[in-house]
């Protein structure tokens, strides 16, 4: 292996960090992380270490912290991944812990950091990476920027530590602060994160919702969790990746966002108002609901951050106005309809479900070139 190839690497993909991070919508859920990644490649199976100092006094039952670690393949995918979910750390003293995988010719980088659920005060100190040299067996040691956390927290923000499970974003969570104190592990800093009012979040529930009517609500989760899954799907794609077509007949991941948050419209028209939209909806709706060409010339030049915020406005129409409808409501056919209005939000749940899975496989066939953080990854001879 050259050496300070991965060194080099990973300091060249650290330098993105400012520019890529940008800061998300303010969000509300029971956890939170910070992260880094650097580049990686291999032609044979090779093994990582991640290693840091953890301190915890959890407020709670929920209350707890860990380690991550995800390997990322080169065409999309993933390889290894941990994030102590079966082992999580609650100790309220120093300790050191470590997360071991696995690196083979499909990875391009390795994502790391530190996790955080529930309320409490988390403390995390020296990060360190170690890869398997290929050669003689040992472990060469990958300096991690600000991995003793001796640099300022600045506007919550963490030097070298996007916070959230990508580098494309500064998440801001409900309940979370960042900070530095002078109880650590090494050296004289480390990382403060306080949880603080930070509620339960079921976001695999399926069931009734507080608010609403029982089957409403239930039809709520279904909606809501599908809506999470497509947001993880497409968090992470750049401008040019949403803005990409497969063939002639195809349509770009940006449209089918924008297909979806048409879609909510215009049935909140039919089954709300019991009407079909007028020439002025339509002509503001059409170019998302037609697709296709209309599609592949009029719907460009969108970050993932606008869609997103474009489909969230949506879906809290929705549920505002669900809140004024019950279970009867659900189970009515309206006048000049043959389904009743349980099964029109059926179908834009199943809708979201069947463009996800196209989504899913265009994210696949998009070109390695076109995507500013899969970059070819160095290789360790």
């Amino acid at each position: 292996m050259k050496k300070n190839t991965l060194i080099v690497c990973a300091t060249l993909t650290l330098a993105l960090l400012s520019t890529l991070a940008t800061t998300a919508q303010n969000k509300e859920r029971d956890w939170t992380a910070f992260s880094q990644k650097i580049d990686v490649g291999t032609q044979k199976k090779i093994k990582f270490k991640l290693t840091a100092s953890v301190k915890v006094d959890a407020a709670g039952a929920d209350g707890r912290a860990g380690l991550w670690a995800r390997v990322d393949h080169k065409k999309r995918g993933m390889g290894f991944f941990e994030n102590m979910a079966n082992r999580p750390i609650t100790s309220n003293e120093w300790t050191e812990y470590s997360i071991e995988g696995e690196l083979d010719k499909k990875s391009a980088q390795l994502y790391f950091g530190g996790l955080i659920w529930g309320n409490g005060t988390f403390m995390f100190d020296n990060f360190k990476i170690y890869i398997e040299n290929p050669k003689t067996g040992a472990y060469d040691y990958i300096p991690v920027e600000n991995g003793s956390f001796e640099k300022p927290v600045l506007d919550g923000k963490i030097q070298g530590w996007p916070i959230g499970v990508t580098i494309h974003q500064n998440e801001k969570i409900k309940g979370y602060s960042f900070n530095l104190t002078n109880d650590a592990a090494d050296q004289s800093k480390s990382l403060l994160v306080i949880g603080e009012g930070v509620k339960k979040n079921q976001r695999n529930y399926i069931g009734p919702l507080e608010g609403y009517s029982p089957q409403v609500g239930t039809l709520i989760t279904m909606l809501n969790n599908l809506k999470e899954r497509i947001e993880y799907t497409v968090g992470d794609l750049s401008q040019e990746e949403l803005d990409y077509v497969l063939d002639e007949k195809a349509n770009s991941i940006g449209a089918l966002l924008a297909h979806l948050t048409a879609t909510e419209k215009l049935y909140q028209i039919i089954t709300f108002e019991q009407r079909e939209p007028n020439d002025e909806e339509m002509a503001i709706l059409n170019d998302a609901m037609e697709l296709g060409e209309l599609g592949r010339k009029n719907l460009q030049g969108k970050d993932v951050k606008k869609y997103l915020e474009e489909f969230t406005e949506a879906r809290n129409t929705t549920m505002e106005l669900l809140k004024e409808k019950d279970d009867e409501w659900l189970a009515t056919v309206p006048e000049e309809s043959s389904v009743s209005n349980f099964f029109s939000w059926f179908h834009v749940m199943e809708h979201q479900s069947s463009h996800l899975g196209q989504i899913l496989l265009l994210k696949k066939r998009i070109p390695e070139h076109l995507d500013i953080n899969i970059k070819a990854p160095k290789k360790i001879d």
